[in-house]
């Protein structure tokens, strides 16, 4: 093989290379890559366990969802309750999200435990809104925060990545505001592809796997009850697993 023919057919790899790169999407509010309008009232449950990193299982929590559609004001929003219990059916948390059906754009997020403590989010383009109040401080706190760009609702997380184009080795981009920096973030999902899964009651579900970059990894489809299944990794102790039923 002569020189100026390898040279040829190494700049044509490294062109394909370059070709084949995927472009990280960006998905803001009323972007085109976001669609919520196929969503229909379901309800699902989790177990959630904890695996240790020899892979003993211990129950850890169970966790239920419930979406319904809400006609107010004139548009449709998609209310979404996430109820958490002890593995002994004792309540910790209440989450709910008011958000904009086709769009999922954030209207309000407010969520409760049962010690009293409670956080109400109200978003809008330019600023988001939060108060909060510790039951044991019995103060009411109020911040509001002006942001750069519309934001999506951190809370509602697992039902954003199912409002996606489910496309094998796409890579999507959220913005959020981050409470515990408060600052603007961004959350990047990868479709890794369709994969099956078995969950609680041993069935087996065709999903698309998406991984994200704050560590945990959804299992999810385009038809109720959506999220089937999720895992988080618990540094250096093993991860936590829900696995819908």
């Amino acid at each position: 093989m002569n020189k100026t023919l390898l040279i040829a057919m190494s700049l044509f790899a490294c062109l394909n290379i370059t070709a084949q790169k995927i472009d990280t999407l960006l998905v803001e509010p009323g972007s085109k890559y976001i669609d919520g309008s196929f969503l229909k009232n379901y309800t699902n449950k989790w177990k959630v366990s904890f695996i240790d990193l020899q892979g003993k299982k211990t129950p850890n929590k169970v966790w239920t969802d419930y979406g319904e559609m809400v006609e107010l004001g004139g548009k449709t929003y998609f209310h979404r309750v996430q109820d958490i219990y002890s593995p002994d059916l004792v309540h910790i948390d209440t989450w709910v999200n008011m958000v904009e059906k086709s769009t999922l754009k954030p209207w309000q997020f407010y969520s409760t435990n049962a010690s009293g403590s409670n956080t109400f989010y109200q978003f809008s383009d330019t600023e988001l809104v939060i108060n909060s109040n510790k039951n044991e401080e019995k103060v009411q706190k109020s911040d509001t925060i002006s942001l750069k760009k519309p934001v999506f609702d951190w809370n509602l997380y697992g039902m954003l990545l199912v409002g996606l184009p489910l496309e094998k080795e796409a890579i999507y981009k959220f913005p959020y505001y981050d409470a515990n920096t408060k600052k603007l973030a961004y959350l990047v999902a990868t479709i890794e592809g369709e994969e099956e899964v078995i969950n609680a009651n041993e069935k087996r579900i065709k999903t698309w796997k998406i991984k994200c970059s704050d560590g945990l990894v959804f299992w999810v489809t385009k038809a109720a009850p959506y999220v089937i299944q999720l895992e988080l990794p618990v540094p250096e102790r093993g991860k936590l697993f829900w696995n819908s039923y």
